[in-house]
């Protein structure tokens, strides 16, 4: 009896030991989408000066946060993520049409007001990032980026830690801002967009690296009668490399006629343009992400400003930008519904293939669907609209060559492959 005795003393030792292994493992069972709500509820406002950038022992755990978590090392980043007050959460978001399998990394404790940062460990696009810098001065841009995040199956999503005026301290990066006070100034340390020494920053750092992502910036601006309501950037004037801004300015245009746009390829236009911003600086390979300007973008950073009435009022508002980004990247994986059997891709049929002059689809899906068709390096060449039973599409003026396909209903994929044109 003695023998069992000890043996249950060393077991629950044991279990004292690694007991902070096991609580790494917390389990929530939540839409993302109002966990992130809560989030920026609780952002800290303007002139609290609350906001520090990491550094000393904080910066490298921060770091080694990031690394574990990116190796999806989740029990040892949870771990670790206590030891500057923050919580490493699996979020199983089962209130949409599947489970997201999210991790969810957030402050919980102490004054390091970082940001808060969800990884979706089984993305359907995987190389889309949704990032809000200034969720409380671009109204509603944080919520906004957490629903196109969800709604895209993004691979991650940043949300700032405070009010980007939430700091007195200036950072030392290059450009001028007149949004935190009367005048021009430097931008404030707790301006991720513009503090290359950020938390935000980091991350964003550490997953280009990892990835190679596009990463989707979303602001918000007040609109001048001289403004369009859409003005895109990729961080530089010119591009090496492919650039996305036609595919989502076509996208959003199908969605909202009304909409107007300029664009960093516009050489007379350099409004809003966030050519200072410190991430894409760094993604576009500056040679001082603080204070050098890109020579020229790589196109993987997407820097978006919106007019609040037309883009950032409500989900109705939002889902344009969802629907804009689902159209100009390609989904990486055919998204079905649970326990259908592939019952979406047996009810449409697309044929001939090879194909010469016309292109026939069949539609028994019950609703209308979205035909697209891109190059190999992601140029759209074809949009359309497949009613209900049989579309036939002229494609004879395409070249000859492979093409890639996606048959979409709204935002999610229900059949993609290649097409070869004779």
């Amino acid at each position: 009896m003695a023998k069992y005795k000890i043996q249950l003393i060393t077991l629950l030792v044991l279990s004292v030991a690694f007991w902070p292994s096991l609580q790494g493992q917390e389990v929530i069972n939540a839409n993302i989408s109002d966990l992130i709500g809560t989030e920026i509820n609780n952002l800290p406002g303007a002139s609290t000066n609350v906001y520090t950038s990491p550094g000393g022992s904080d910066l490298i755990a921060w770091e080694s946060i990031i690394d574990l978590i990116l190796d999806k090392n989740f029990t040892e980043a949870a771990n670790k993520a206590t030891d500057v007050g923050y919580t490493l959460s699996n979020v199983k978001d089962n209130t949409g049409s599947g489970t997201l399998d999210l991790y969810l990394l957030r402050r919980t404790s102490g004054s390091n007001y970082w940001g808060t940062y969800v990884f979706n460990n089984d993305p359907d696009r995987a190389q889309l990032v949704i990032q809000s810098p200034h969720a409380i001065k671009d109204t509603n841009t944080g919520l906004e980026g957490v629903y196109v995040f969800r709604q895209t199956g993004a691979r991650a999503f940043f949300l700032t830690g405070t009010n980007r005026c939430n700091s007195s301290t200036k950072t030392s990066c290059s450009g001028t801002t007149s949004v935190c006070g009367s005048g021009s100034e430097k931008y404030r340390i707790s301006d991720v967009a513009h503090n290359d020494k950020s938390a935000f920053q980091i991350v964003t750092e550490k997953l280009n690296d990892a990835e190679s992502n596009y990463f989707i910036q979303l602001h918000g601006f007040s609109k001048k009668s001289t403004d369009p309501y859409v003005i895109m950037s990729l961080g530089a004037r010119g591009v090496n490399g492919t650039n996305k801004l036609p595919d989502i300015q076509q996208a959003l245009f199908e969605q909202d006629a009304v909409l107007t746009f300029q664009s960093s390829t516009n050489t007379s236009w350099t409004r809003l343009l966030g050519f200072t911003n410190t991430q894409g600086r760094y993604i576009n390979q500056s040679s001082n992400p603080c204070s050098n300007d890109a020579a020229i973008a790589n196109g993987r950073f997407i820097h978006l400003e919106q007019e609040l009435s037309r883009l950032r009022s409500g989900t109705t508002q939002w889902s344009k930008m969802a629907e804009a980004l689902a159209a100009a990247f390609p989904s990486q994986k055919t998204v079905t519904a649970v326990g259908d059997q592939g019952f979406h891709e047996l009810a449409i049929h697309l044929f001939p293939n090879p194909v010469n002059h016309q292109l026939t689809v069949h539609n028994e899906l019950g609703n209308n669907l979205k035909l697209k068709m891109m190059t190999l390096d992601g140029r759209t060449v074809l949009s359309q609209v497949i009613d209900l039973g049989t579309a036939i599409t002229r494609v004879d003026y395409l070249d000859r060559g492979v093409y890639l396909y996606q048959i979409s209903d709204h935002s999610k994929l229900v059949k993609s492959g290649k097409l070869i044109k004779h």
